[in-house]
């Protein structure tokens, strides 16, 4: 009898969570449809509408945005009984409660709307790649390689060790001179793919939806140096060491 009664208890604490933190999504969404002044000299529909323009476009603006949530937290709030009050606002800091809810709201809708074409960027660092300055095999001048993107196809499936580590280096620092001239809109398309955001394996900055500029740029460049990788895995190249030849 005691356990039944536990249990039926449990349910009901259960039951009750979840429709508080359905009350607190209706008032999330409440917040993010509100209507907005206009920015950056444009008219909004939403006050959502202006956060995901700026967080693209006029990312350094963010913070000083996303502050006007305060006073329609503070309008919504008076709005609502003292004892639902209580219950669904008993953080001491609701104002940064909901910027975490609403920076999350954004981010998701901007990993749902990413158009990036990854392929391409990996294309074009395959070119890059392609193109860096090349003299002949680092290994052996028997191996019939023809480009600095050969050498490194084949040192990452057939050799390894020290000429893979200075070619990996070489490849990383161009990554990162690549991301770093980059827009906002492909930074945040890219690093809302990475592990670090779908684990949210991070800090966040202030107000911000998103950690410091090393850390996004950091984890931008290890996607891209690991989708690098398995496309060089992918390519066919000879094995030299064998006594493979290229078949024409």
């Amino acid at each position: 009898m005691t356990n039944l009664f536990f249990r039926d208890l449990e349910q009901q604490i259960q039951i009750f969570n979840q429709y508080l933190e359905l009350k607190k999504d209706e008032f999330l969404i409440e917040i993010i449809n509100s209507s907005t002044l206009s920015a950056f000299g444009i008219n909004f529909a939403t006050f959502f509408d202006k956060l995901i323009f700026t967080l693209l476009y006029e990312y350094e603006s963010y913070g000083e945005i996303i502050e006007e949530i305060m006073p329609k937290i503070n309008e919504k709030v008076i709005l609502i009984p003292n004892i639902e009050r209580d219950l669904l606002f008993s953080s001491n800091d609701v104002v940064n409660e909901y910027i975490e809810k609403v920076n999350n709201r954004v981010l998701d809708h901007v990993s749902l709307i990413n158009n990036i074409n990854l392929g391409s960027i990996l294309e074009e660092l395959r070119n890059d790649i392609e193109d860096f300055s090349y003299k002949g095999s680092m290994d052996s001048d028997d191996y019939n390689l023809r480009s600095y993107w050969e050498e490194f196809c084949f040192q990452l499936q057939y050799r390894g060790g020290e000429i893979l580590e200075i070619i990996l280096y070489d490849v990383e620092d161009h990554i990162y001179k690549v991301v770093k001239k980059m827009p906002m809109r492909d930074i945040i398309s890219l690093f809302v793919q990475t592990n670090e955001f779908k684990y949210k394996d991070y800090e966040l900055f202030d107000k911000y939806p998103l950690p410091n500029w090393h850390t996004v740029r950091a984890a931008i460049v290890d996607f891209l140096k690991d989708e690098i990788i398995n496309l060089a895995y992918q390519e066919y190249i000879p094995d030299f060491s064998s006594g493979e030849e290229w078949v024409y």
